[in-house]
């Protein structure tokens, strides 16, 4: 007889937190074009070009041109900064990254690279960008629990202080 899959308890995690399938197979779209757009944007120039002249060093030219004019470069160009101050050589990092699968049929070569590098150098993931719906809700709870972290309701019984045997009166 089959064993049917028991359904998860309340107070038990659905694994993959609860992300849909489609969300499972392709964790890159949507990941490389967060935070470290702003901080690519904010990258000085030598290191930016530095970069750059990576890339274009490393991959054929028709990819290093596609790549350089993306919108996803500035968290590319970032990745790889990040690498490079963490150890890593960015044209290892690069060769490897590119030359792993194809890139040719992707939306964003640069996301896919993003990605590719973030997870092959150990970086850390950057966290989601929240949508105005989280934004909200976390301003309604710091509301919430500013309200409610003033004093104490019940007020806070401090227990004896324990006494040594030998300070003990006896009576009879």
């Amino acid at each position: 007889m089959a064993r049917l899959p028991r359904p998860p308890s309340p107070g038990r995690r659905r694994p993959h937190g609860g992300r849909p399938p489609s969300r499972r197979l392709h964790p890159a779209r949507g990941q490389a074009d967060r935070p470290p757009h702003l901080e690519g944007r904010l990258l000085p120039k030598p290191d930016h070009d530095r970069q750059a002249d990576a890339v274009r060093r490393t991959l054929p030219a028709d990819q290093a041109t596609r790549l350089l004019a993306e919108e996803n470069w500035a968290a590319l160009a970032a990745t790889l900064a990040q690498a490079e101050a963490a150890g890593h050589d960015p044209t290892t990092l690069l060769n490897n990254a590119a030359g792993r699968r194809e890139l040719a049929t992707a939306d964003s070569p640069a996301a896919v690279l993003t990605w590719r590098i973030r997870r092959d150098a150990n970086l850390p993931t950057p966290a989601p960008a929240a949508t105005p719906d989280e934004l909200r809700t976390r301003a309604a709870r710091a509301r919430t629990t500013s309200r409610t972290t003033g004093a104490p309701a019940t007020p806070v019984i401090t227990p004896p202080t324990p006494v040594a045997p030998d300070q003990v009166r006896r009576t009879r």
